[in-house]
């Protein structure tokens, strides 16, 4: 069945309108949508002088331009922050074949992802960023590798805004440039990702340190924290990475989505994606090359890394701030598991040239 694309942009443009909605009447009655209000234009002066220098600055701007475009109205504003999530949507996915476009749009309309990016946050801003950077990794595979305005003002948002997304990032984009000139990739793939596991026992100390910072931030007496601390001893942000991965992805434990209908969605949610991208590995696994599979995993375990102090204090700041990084993780799945894809970029043709294919234009 051939899919009407500019149809589903319209029909996705007011389904991610509906959750502004949802997240403006419903969802902010019931608990806090972060800094939502602060980012509807009442944000204070003295942080926009230097907006190109700060996200947070940066996003007090866009909040107070939305909000004269909107005559301040705070439901309008969301829908301008949800139309800059939106356009990144769009660009990645067209940048996508059909086939692999149609598992991106189902995995992209996930409610908790859809909220966060539908409201006037961060994320919205965040996910323009990772879409625009993440088409110039589709470029690479598809053979058409061309430096645009659009990769670097992506990357620029996402420096600005993510730092930490590049330790995966890097990975990523620089194994998939070597990788592409030597015959041995997967070989190059464990080999690299191995060394570069070195520097976190070089830097240990440093590292577990900066954990602990990251949990000053999230104190208990200002209801920014409701599992307490995390780490407690000394290199616990090692010791307890699988715990902290589980509960940074998944959000909420089941003991938590017993406590509320918002936990129990986010957590029912958690389990379709996980079982959604188990299923992709389990279908493609037999014929899955290996440097696929493992340029996947170190990449992932490179995001998840840099993450997962921030999603470990409470339930909902592990939903919010995956809403970024998940679409690296969806499009990873989605898009880099494939052998066809592998034995394409590896021959060097484009997808284009390829026979049996539709163009990037249906």
């Amino acid at each position: 069945m051939r899919w009407h694309w500019q149809t589903f942009y319209f029909f996705l443009y007011i389904y991610r309108c509906l959750y502004s909605l949802l997240g403006h009447y419903v969802v902010s009655a019931i608990t806090s949508l972060g800094d939502s209000n602060r980012y509807q234009g009442r944000a204070p002066e003295a942080f926009r002088e230097y907006f190109y220098l700060s996200s947070t600055a940066m996003t007090d701007t866009i909040g107070l331009v939305f909000q004269k475009m909107s005559a301040g109205d705070p439901l309008l504003v969301n829908f301008c922050f949800q139309t800059v999530g939106f356009v990144g949507i769009v660009v990645l996915l067209q940048s996508l074949e059909p086939v692999v476009r149609r598992k991106m749009a189902v995995l992209v309309m996930l409610p908790s992802f859809s909220l966060w990016s539908s409201v006037a946050s961060k994320e919205s801003i965040v996910v323009l960023a990772v879409c625009l950077v993440c088409t110039y990794l589709v470029a690479m595979y598809y053979n058409r590798p061309k430096l645009r305005i659009r990769h670097l003002f992506g990357g620029y948002l996402l420096m600005l805004y993510k730092p930490h997304y590049y330790a995966g990032l890097l990975f990523l984009f620089s194994l998939t440039y070597l990788a592409r000139r030597v015959q041995q990739k997967a070989f190059l793939v464990l080999f690299t990702g191995l060394v570069s596991l070195i520097p976190l026992y070089i830097f240990r100390d440093k590292f577990d340190a900066l954990s602990f910072e990251i949990m000053r931030h999230f104190p208990l007496d200002h209801a920014r924290s409701t599992r307490g601390p995390f780490w407690a001893e000394q290199y616990d942000v090692f010791n307890k990475v699988p715990e902290g991965f589980y509960q940074a992805f998944f959000g909420p434990t089941w003991a938590e989505a017993a406590t509320s209908i918002l936990h129990l969605g986010s957590y029912l949610e958690s389990a379709l994606i996980v079982a959604i991208l188990i299923f992709y590995v389990i279908r493609r696994f037999p014929d899955l090359p290996v440097y696929n599979f493992l340029l996947s995993i170190f990449t992932i375990f490179w995001l998840m890394l840099a993450n997962y102090p921030f999603g470990v204090m409470n339930p909902g700041s592990a939903i919010r701030y995956r809403t970024g990084y998940i679409v690296i993780i969806f499009l990873l799945f989605s898009f880099l598991l494939s052998r066809d894809l592998f034995t394409q970029w590896s021959s060097g043709r484009t997808v284009s040239k390829l026979p049996h294919r539709r163009s990037l234009s249906q």
